[in-house]
């Protein structure tokens, strides 16, 4: 083993400004790649809860004055809120969904706002329960999102201040330690796209909506309503019927289906697939090419040492094996490289995607995963096909001395 690694560092000899270059070129190329192909991943995540939707959902983005924004920051009921409670009550309107936020909760210390959504809201949205937002039917627990909570076995216990300074405690029904968006309905965009509904969260606490708990929650915490709904329609209900309900909310805003959403994010999808996966593309098949190259390079450059082994007692299979060796550490290095960046953003958890990042580069454990890791080992496998077949077919049939003579 010994001698098989010195001959492996004479085997790179002169030839290391080439492997440097080819690493450095290599690890940049791997990891563009699945950086980018991880944001077109970031932005259809929203996409895929979208369209598991059906087609007589539809989300209101509301126009709120600051008057009315801090009545909802307060609690208090708005004109629009009304309105909203009327057109829940009409025949034609299955469900009426409404994201609740109740503040001044603390957990260790640390401020906290607790997500109470629905639990329906899973009939209309069917690709939730993937993400793992499931109560599995316990109205009385909560989801506990992010590392923040690695320390919980199956209670957790928060801190309000109202009425006065006290604690209760919750069962925990699961943990999510993978990457996440809650469904917060915060967001309003001309472009009406998914990612309005949403919103990524390093740590999180979800309990369901029920009456029992907004009731509760009012008294105990600073309970407030997002701005904006989702309204799912009965199945019979007709356009007209669904024309009615928009002329009563437009004097607050406007009701997008998503249908209209999930187009909308197709075309967002592609436009990115477009203008960001080209030049990656570009610098990984250009780093394919060079390391094809390279490995040309090594069985043609070495030959006379290959050769010089061959006559002082070592087997054909042996000068291949090197030769095969020596190129798989060249694309080990930048497999290993980008595994412990993956590595990096997982052990860090960090959700939001930095747009401004070094180089443009962006960075967040939901875009660096499993997906990405398989990414970079499928690569590796790839090269090392390329090299395998290269150096068989340069070498088969073919003594290291003839290889020597055919390449002066």
């Amino acid at each position: 083993m010994r001698r098989f690694l010195y001959s492996l560092h004479e085997f790179f000899k002169r030839l290391r400004p080439h492997t440097t270059a080819m690493v450095i070129l290599m690890t940049l190329a791997m990891f563009i790649w699945i950086q980018n192909i991880g944001y077109i991943r970031y932005i259809m995540y929203d996409y895929r809860i979208v369209k598991s939707s059906e087609s007589n959902v539809y989300y209101t983005e509301a126009f709120v004055s600051d008057e009315d924004l801090s009545k909802l920051m307060q609690g208090q009921p708005t004109a629009m809120t009304l309105k909203v409670d009327e057109i829940a009550k009409m025949p034609e309107v299955d469900h009426v969904y409404c994201v609740y936020t109740a503040n001044s909760v603390s957990y260790h210390d640390s401020g906290f706002s607790i997500l109470l959504l629905d639990p329906k809201i899973t009939e209309d949205f069917t690709a939730l329960k993937e993400t793992g937002f499931d109560f599995e039917g316990n109205e009385e627990g909560c989801i506990v999102v992010g590392p923040y909570f690695d320390d919980l076995s199956h209670e957790i216990e928060l801190k309000f201040n109202r009425p006065g300074i006290h604690t209760e405690t919750f069962p925990v029904i699961k943990h999510i330690r993978s990457a996440y968006k809650q469904l917060l309905l915060s967001g309003t965009s001309t472009d009406h796209l998914a990612q309005d509904l949403f919103q990524s969260v390093d740590a999180a606490i979800i309990m369901p909506a029920t009456k029992k708990n907004l009731e509760h929650f009012r008294e105990v915490s600073l309970l407030i309503s997002s701005p904006n709904y989702i309204i799912s329609f009965n199945k019979s209900a007709s356009n007209d019927d669904i024309a009615g309900v928009k002329r009563a909310f437009a004097p607050f805003g406007q009701m997008v289906s998503m249908e209209e959403i999930t187009n909308n994010t197709e075309v967002q999808i592609k436009e990115n697939m477009k203008t960001m996966l080209p030049r990656p593309a570009f610098l990984l098949l250009t780093s394919t090419v060079s390391y094809l190259s390279m490995v040309i390079l090594f069985v043609r450059k070495k030959s006379d040492e290959l050769a010089v082994s061959y006559l002082c007692g070592a087997s054909k299979s042996q000068t291949i094996r090197l030769t095969l060796a020596a190129t798989t550490v060249v694309s080990l290095i930048p497999a290993i490289i980008n595994l412990i960046i993956i590595g990096i953003a997982d052990s860090s958890r960090t959700n939001a995607a930095l747009d401004d990042g070094f180089l443009g580069i962006r960075f967040s454990s939901m875009m660096l995963g499993d997906t990405a890791r398989l990414m970079v080992l499928a690569y590796f496998a790839f090269t090392l096909i390329i090299a395998f077949v290269t150096v068989l077919a340069m070498t088969a049939g073919k003594s290291p001395i003839m290889l020597l003579r055919r390449n002066e």
